[in-house]
Order: structure tokens, then sequence, then C-alpha cells
């Protein structure tokens, strides 16, 4: 059931955007992004949201629209074509514990933190 009965097809579209021509399948594509991506832009590092907003907004170019002309209505019109936001985490996790200079500021902070809290939680025996 399409609750915003909104028809996906370029020509429909208010915006023009062309839906065949999107990335989201191309999961190389993603990966490649999100590594240009940490590698020129440390505070993307850290912040998986703004990781998020920056490869939609070049996925919406990439279709032929302009994602500051996007109205809420158009958003949801495009999301199902954008990749997700938790693969695009669990991407920039991967990279970061493969890559240690795409490692953003707080990384060893939290994973330092990590075995604190597997202790206080029981996952591991204290001595």
């Amino acid at each position: 059931m399409n609750l915003f009965n909104f028809k996906r097809t370029s020509e429909n579209d208010a915006l023009g955007i062309d839906y065949t021509n999107t990335p989201k399948n191309e999961k190389r594509w993603a990966y490649r992004k999100i590594t240009w991506l940490l590698t020129k832009y440390e505070h993307l590092r850290d912040d998986d949201i703004e990781l998020t907003n920056a490869i939609w907004r070049e996925q919406i170019r990439e279709m032929g629209g302009d994602p500051m002309k996007l109205t809420i209505e158009n958003f949801f019109e495009v999301h199902p074509y954008l990749t997700s936001s938790e693969y695009i985490g669990r991407c920039r996790r991967r990279l970061q514990q493969l890559n240690p200079e795409l490692r953003g500021k707080l990384w060893d902070k939290r994973h330092n933190l990590q075995e604190q809290a597997k202790e206080e939680l029981g996952y591991v025996k204290t001595s």
C-alpha cells in the first residue's frame, strides 16, 4: 500500500528526477563514495547523520534533482531509491575498522569505553 500515493516515474516527477539513473543498487558506488568523503572531510568521520546527508545529496544530484529544492513530499518519493542510512553507517564502521587513517576523533574514546561497558554489563569476567 502506497501511503503517499506517489508515482515513481520520471515523467510524473515535478523535479525531473530520473529514477532509472539511481546508484542505490550499486554498493561499490556507495563504498567508494563513503571512502572518498571520509578522506576529504574529517568532520564526517564521527557523524553518521552528516555522512548520510552528504551521500543522499550526491545521489539526488546524480538522479538529476536539486537537493536544495526537495520538499518533504519529494523526499518521500525519492527515499526508496537512496542508499539506506543503516548501510552507510555499517560501511563507515567497517572502513574505520580496516583503515585507521579514516577514524575520527571519537573512535578511540568509543572503543576504550567499550571494554568498560562490557565489564559493567557482565560480558567480560573481571579478575
